[in-house]
């Protein structure tokens, strides 16, 4: 067993083992890979889930309240400009 032959062995088990490590981390990341593509596939599907349920809401409480709200705005308005052209007609009148 001389140093030459001692050296070509730690070679050779340097190289099956950053073979096996590679073969490792080459498995590792294609699992990740996987996870996180599931998870990224749960994420896009709950999004689309809060999407239609936001549409949904939208078209069947939202738009309601705006039409309702915006009608009784305009009312509002109405009024508010009738009484303020009788309060300048009654003043008009006092004068």
């Amino acid at each position: 067993m001389t140093l030459d032959w001692l050296r070509d062995l730690i070679i050779v088990i340097c190289g099956i083992a950053g073979t096996l490590i590679a073969i490792f981390v080459t498995v590792l990341i294609f699992r990740l890979y996987r996870q996180l593509k599931e998870i990224t596939d749960s994420a896009k599907t709950t999004a689309k889930g809060i999407q239609s349920t936001w549409s949904f809401l939208s078209d069947t409480v939202v738009q309601p309240v705006i039409q309702v709200t915006s009608l009784i705005q305009g009312v509002r308005q109405a009024i508010n400009a009738v009484t303020k052209r009788a309060a300048r007609e009654r003043k008009d009148d006092d004068d």
